[in-house]
């Protein structure tokens, strides 16, 4: 704190100047980051829903009408069971990954396991999207973890003719690669926000120095120079009386 008082007048100004930019340029930044945050989470939902459209489009294509029949699921006499080509023509036509389920296992999926191969045989977790189709029978959107990877997904029921869950059409994309962008455009604000301030600093710095450092340090120093001329005046003074008291004293008058 004491180092604070020792800054000169313009390293004071020039503080001022820094916090005030920090404190607005902080709080605009910060609702920018929030409204792009918002921004993507609705582009995100929109593209959840688009690539959806699409998976049940090109599901749809093979068949309408939904089946267990010996342990396969079927779409009318089209057999689901490792029929990846469905899957990828969805990710080729959209991006991100979509997978068909029978139940809840993956039987035909372009979501790729650490070592390459397809996640075909592994199990839905039980999570919120679990949730949503089986307890509450209906779709889900969300980031849910897939595999260990966090992904924003879409999961929609697939329904037999009795109106019974058999399966499941998924679509995601990670969502690590759909916020890159936001997350670089956020990294650009904040470094702009920075920028701008210590700029706005070091204008201020120049112009106090320049505009009104100068004014005040030569107004301080005329205002150091009569005190020093008044202080001498009344250090002759109190010289002069002290003279004619010891004078008085040694001839005995006063």
């Amino acid at each position: 704190m004491s180092r604070l008082f020792q800054l000169s007048l313009t390293g004071r100004i020039g503080l001022v100047v820094l916090l005030t930019a920090l404190f607005v340029g902080g709080g605009a930044a910060l609702i920018t980051l929030v409204e792009l945050q918002k921004k993507g989470d609705q582009e995100a939902l929109l593209a959840i829903e688009r690539n959806m459209r699409v998976a049940w489009h090109v599901l749809q294509g093979v068949g309408k009408s939904y089946t267990l029949k010996n342990g396969q699921l079927l779409a009318e006499q089209t057999i689901l069971n490792g029929h990846n080509d469905l899957v990828d023509t969805v990710s080729r036509l959209v991006g991100g990954t979509a997978t068909i389920f029978m139940g809840d296992t993956r039987i035909a999926t372009s979501v790729m396991k650490a070592d390459g191969s397809r996640a075909t045989g592994t199990q839905l977790a039980k999570n919120a999207a679990h949730d949503a189709i089986f307890n509450q029978k209906k779709s889900f959107r969300g980031v849910v973890e897939i595999l260990g990877v966090p992904y924003i997904t879409g999961y929609d029921p697939i329904f037999d003719v009795n109106k019974e869950i058999i399966g499941i059409v998924y679509v995601g994309i990670k969502t690590e690669e759909f916020y890159a962008g936001i997350h670089r455009l956020e990294s650009m604000i904040i470094g702009i926000t920075l920028l701008s301030g210590l700029l706005g600093v070091g204008i201020a710095v120049f112009y106090v120095q320049r505009r009104i450092g100068r004014p005040i340090m030569a107004c301080c120093g005329l205002l150091i120079r009569w005190r020093r001329v008044i202080c001498s005046a009344n250090c002759r003074r109190r010289q002069s009386r002290m003279r004619s008291a010891r004078r008085c004293r040694r001839y005995g008058t006063w």
